[in-house]
């Protein structure tokens, strides 16, 4: 798929090309132009670059990851002024590190105000070209797991509920099967010995006199 970077001068998309290794958060950018020479292999990345943007260490490795995993997040932006991407790729890792921040919150401590920031700012970013269909069917997926209002979240709640009432039952039916088991064993026993008592007084009935 074309992916493209955003020429400052001339108000236009160019392609990029991200060669990556099998490293995690890595990509070297590559300028395809005819003529254009490849960089050299031993030189050092800034760490705060991306795509030519200089964003920071740890948003450049949000915004490779998304790229990686989303590769047309980027494609359409509408924005072509540096003084202005730059801002707006800040803003798009604290959405994302917002969005993981809310995917990890346990139902209890589920807010309705968080997913209605959350929207917001993703349209928001959709209105300047963002590609974020993937995030907003995650949203939809995660606030309907959350709400309560899930039916196979229903549905588990109700197996587990029938789970929990069948390993009573088993509990009580293992003590009875043990009380049963010793009752048992102690009527085994008490057999055992009154067939030995008898034994022993047919022998000594039994022994020749002299």
């Amino acid at each position: 798929m074309d992916k493209r970077y955003f020429d400052d001068s001339a108000g236009t998309s160019r392609p990029i090309n991200n060669n990556e290794d099998s490293g995690p958060l890595t990509a070297n950018v590559i300028n395809e132009d005819i003529g254009a020479l490849r960089p050299d292999e031993n030189s050092v990345e800034d760490v705060r670059v991306w795509n030519g943007y200089e964003v920071g260490h740890a948003e450049k490795d949000v915004l490779q990851a998304v790229e990686r995993r989303y590769p047309t997040t980027f494609v359409g932006i509408l924005i072509s002024m540096k003084e202005l991407l730059v801002p707006a790729f800040k803003h798009f890792c604290v959405f994302i590190k917002g969005l993981e921040s809310f995917i990890k919150t346990s139902e209890d401590a589920f807010k309705e105000e968080e997913i209605t920031t959350l929207r917001k700012h993703l349209n928001d970013f959709e209105t300047f070209g963002f590609d974020l269909s993937w995030a907003r069917h995650r949203l939809d997926m995660v606030e309907e797991l959350k709400s309560g209002n899930n039916s196979l979240l229903n549905e588990l709640a109700a197996s587990e509920e029938c789970l929990s009432t069948v390993k009573k039952t088993y509990v009580q039916a293992l003590k009875k099967l043990q009380a049963a088991r010793l009752e048992l064993d102690e009527a085994t026993e008490a057999r055992n010995n009154k067939a030995k008592d008898m034994a022993r007084k047919l022998a000594e009935a039994y022994d020749p006199i002299l």
